[in-house]
């Protein structure tokens, strides 16, 4: 079921107008090194995203572990935008059901959404997110890397399992991201794209 779920995904962005793939580059750990996937200003735009997770180590108080892997991806929108992401476990390389989390932020890492286990098994989703014109990051990181629910709140993604930071988080899998949005035109643009219209249809007949 997950892998015909999984499919049926990646088809469907595959299929959308303007649909395209960025393979994922270390290191791009923080947003400062973000990958940055593209500029989007027309509807139905969409991207997929292939990459993977590693994990860090666990540590103890007198030897701290590493930190697990983070990825981190910047894209612009042009006007007023609708946008959704899933993210897909394609490959398991690690013990255990994969589990991911994400987080969306605004230029300046002011959080405007996150989530843990909103898609298929564990996996995560971002759904139905209003954006205007602008710069905006999304992170992708292991469970329990946001320490949802814990004292502080949701953070940002730093690679460690709660705030204790004393153990990287241990996912390993490799993944597909699938971003979607829709940009709404602005007036003018809405005016030109209907006089294109217009001409294509004078030059049909």
């Amino acid at each position: 079921m997950k892998i015909a779920l999984t499919a049926l995904a990646i088809a469907a962005a595959a299929g959308a107008a303007n649909a395209s793939i960025f393979f994922e580059t270390e290191g791009n750990n923080t947003m400062g090194t973000a990958n940055f996937i593209g500029t989007f200003g027309a509807p139905g735009e969409g991207i997929l995203v292939d990459g993977a997770i590693t994990p860090g180590t666990v540590g103890t108080p007198n030897a701290p572990g590493t930190a697990g892997d983070v990825d981190w991806f910047s894209f612009t929108v042009t006007g007023n935008t609708t946008f959704v992401a899933s993210i897909f476990a394609i490959i398991n390389n690690g013990t255990g059901i994969p589990d991911s989390q994400l987080i969306l932020t605004d230029a300046s890492g002011n959080i405007l959404s996150f989530d843990d286990d909103s898609n298929v098994g564990f996996m995560s989703s971002l759904n139905t997110i209003s954006l205007g014109a602008g710069t905006y990051f999304i992170g992708v990181t292991g469970y329990n890397d946001l320490n949802i629910g814990g004292a502080g709140g949701v953070q940002l993604p730093d690679g460690f399992t709660g705030a204790s930071q004393l153990s990287g988080h241990t996912e390993n899998w490799t993944y597909k991201l699938i971003i979607g949005l829709n940009i709404v035109p602005t007036p003018g643009a809405a005016a030109l794209l209907g006089l294109g219209g217009l001409v294509a249809g004078r030059r049909r007949r």
